[in-house]
C-alpha cells in the first residue's frame, strides 16, 4: 500500500506555497494587528489560484478534491501562519458539500464566486466542555421554520463571512448544522481577546433568530453533520499547529547553527542537539497521526473519530514542546517582540485548545476503547 501524497496534492501544496510566500510575511502579520484580519489581497490571490472551490464537486463546478488533499494546504497555513479564515472556509465547505442539499450548495458558491468569505464554524460554546454532547444552542421547530437561541465563542472571522455554521440542538434532542447569516436579526458580535493577537475571534450570541426550512443541513450516513464537523476543525487544527512547530523548529535549528558560544555553534553542543532531536520525534509523530486522521476523515472510515483524537492529542503535545523548547534555545531573544518566534507559540497555543486539549481527546480514545472492549 503506498502511503504518500500523489503528485496533485504537492503540487496543491506548492501553488498555496507561492500564493502565501507572495502576498503574506511575518511582516505583514504585524502589520496588520490591530486591524480586521481579513486580508483581501491574499484571499483575492488564492480564490483565483481556485483553492476555495477545490472541495466543490466537478459536477457541480469544483475540482472534487478529497480532505486528505488538503493535509499538506492546512500545514503550510499554520506554517506561514496564515490568517484563519482561510481554512476556515476550506473546511466549511467541505463539510457543506458534504451534507448540504442543492439549493445550500448553489448559495455557497455563488457566495465563493463573489470573492467573499462563505462560511465560519460556530461550534465551541463558553462556560461548555469541547464535544459535541456539550452543545446546549437550541433550535425550536416552528411552524415554517426555525427559532435559534444560544450563545458560541472562538468563532474564527464572524464578522467577515457571508453564513456561519451553528451547531445546535433540536426539541427532539438531535444535533444539527444549520446555516445562518451573521448579520440577521438577533445576532449579536463581539470581538475576542485572544493570546494570539493576529488571529480573529467572536462571541456570537442568537436571540429568537428565525432560520428557514433550508438553512439545516440534511443527515447523511451514520454520523451526523455536527459529529463530522467537530472531527474536521480537530484534524485541522492539528495540522496547523505542525505547521506552527516546523517553522519553529527550523527557526531553531538555524540559531543553533549561527548562535556562538565558547568558539562554536551551540547546535555543536550534545545538550542542543537533543533537544533538536526530540523536537522533530515529536514534531513526525504528530505529523503521520494527522496525516492518517485526514485520510480515515476522507473515507468515511469507521475510526475516524478515534483517529482525530489521537491525532489533536499528539499535535497539542508536540506544537507545545516544539515551541517551547525552541524558546529554550534561543535563549532571550526569543522573547522579545521583535523576534518572530512568539507568534508561532502563540498561535500553537490558541489552536490546542480549540476543539479540544489532548487531555479531553485522550478521554475520547479511552471512552472510545472502553466501548469496543465491552462490545467483544
Amino acid at each position: 500500500m503506498n502511503f504518500e501524497f500523489d503528485e496533485e496534492q504537492y503540487l496543491l501544496r506548492d501553488s498555496v506555497r507561492g500564493v502565501l510566500s507572495q502576498n503574506w510575511s511575518i511582516a505583514k502579520l504585524r502589520r496588520a494587528i490591530g486591524g480586521s484580519g481579513h486580508d483581501a489581497e491574499l484571499w483575492g490571490a488564492l480564490s483565483e489560484l481556485g483553492l476555495f472551490q477545490a472541495p466543490v464537486p466537478e459536477a457541480e463546478g469544483g475540482l472534487g478534491l478529497d480532505f486528505l488533499s488538503f493535509a499538506l494546504v492546512f500545514e503550510e497555513l499554520g506554517r506561514r501562519l496564515a490568517p484563519g479564515d482561510i481554512a476556515q472556509t476550506i473546511l466549511a465547505v467541505e463539510l457543506a458539500f458534504r451534507f448540504g442539499d442543492g439549493a445550500q450548495k448553489q448559495r455557497i458558491a455563488e457566495t465563493l464566486a463573489n470573492g467573499q468569505p462563505a462560511l465560519a464554524i460556530a461550534f465551541q460554546e463558553p462556560d461548555r466542555g469541547f464535544g459535541p454532547e456539550e452543545i446546549a444552542a437550541k433550535a425550536t421547530a416552528e411552524t415554517g421554520g426555525w427559532r435559534l437561541d444560544g450563545q458560541k465563542t472562538l468563532v474564527p472571522y464572524a464578522s467577515y463571512a457571508a453564513n456561519l455554521l451553528v451547531a445546535a440542538r433540536t426539541d427532539t434532542g438531535d444535533l444539527r448544522v444549520f446555516l445562518c447569516d451573521p448579520r440577521a436579526a438577533g445576532v449579536t458580535l463581539r470581538q475576542n481577546e485572544t493570546i494570539d493577537p493576529s488571529y480573529r475571534a467572536y462571541d456570537v450570541a442568537f436571540s429568537n433568530v428565525w432560520l428557514a426550512p433550508t438553512d439545516v443541513l440534511p443527515e447523511r450516513g451514520d454520523t451526523g453533520a455536527a459529529q463530522q464537523l467537530h472531527q474536521l476543525c480537530a484534524v485541522v487544527a492539528a495540522l496547523e499547529m505542525i505547521g506552527c512547530a516546523s517553522a519553529a523548529l527550523d527557526m531553531a535549528v538555524e540559531y543553533a547553527k549561527q548562535r556562538q558560544q565558547f568558539g562554536r555553534p551551540i547546535g555543536s553542543f550534545q545538550a542542543i542537539k537533543h533537544k533538536c532531536a526530540d523536537m522533530f520525534m515529536a514534531l513526525e509523530t504528530a505529523r503521520s497521526a494527522a496525516y492518517f486522521a485526514a485520510w480515515a476523515l476522507s473515507g468515511g472510515d469507521s475510526g475516524a473519530g478515534p483517529a482525530a483524537s489521537m491525532a489533536k492529542a499528539l499535535a497539542g503535545d508536540a506544537c507545545r514542546l516544539v515551541c517551547n523548547e525552541a524558546h529554550q534555545i534561543h535563549g532571550g531573544i526569543g522573547f522579545t517582540w521583535e523576534y518572530d518566534l512568539h507568534f508561532f507559540i502563540k498561535r500553537g497555543k490558541f489552536l490546542e485548545y480549540a476543539y479540544g486539549d489532548a487531555s479531553w481527546h485522550r478521554e475520547q480514545l479511552i471512552a472510545h476503547a472502553i466501548e469496543e472492549a465491552r462490545a467483544v
